[in-house]
């Protein structure tokens, strides 16, 4: 098993649900998961927080959810949840800080995955 993997499993990833969705192909999973390094969800989420714009903090919150659940990245998935689910009816209470701890596992898993390059 790749280095990169372990690492994930020992973080509470669920890498088995996510290689299945692979169809079992480690070097599949872990070119997604370097993807994930490069998207341009994180930035446009920072910038709808930035202009307080509930629908589009929605819209990038809901796509990392995607994001994060195909690749078995649960403990970023359980941290923006939450997010998805304040802004899904335009509520703008507590996000800031939802956000920023989004934002700094995310960078934290961002990191992982460039260790393991």
């Amino acid at each position: 098993m790749h280095p990169l993997i372990e690492r994930l499993q020992q973080e509470g990833c669920n890498v088995e649900g996510a290689l299945d969705t692979c169809m079992g192909m480690e070097d599949f999973y872990i070119k997604m998961l370097r993807m994930l390094a490069s998207d341009g969800q994180m930035e446009r989420l920072r910038a709808a927080v930035a202009a307080q714009d509930a629908r589009e903090i929605f819209e990038a919150s809901h796509a990392l959810k995607g994001i994060y659940a195909n690749l078995g990245l649960t403990p970023l998935l359980a941290l923006d949840t939450p997010l998805v689910e304040k802004t899904r009816s335009g509520s703008l209470d507590g996000v800031n800080a939802m956000f920023r701890a989004l934002q700094q596992r995310h960078n934290g898993f961002v990191q992982i995955f460039r260790c393991f390059e």
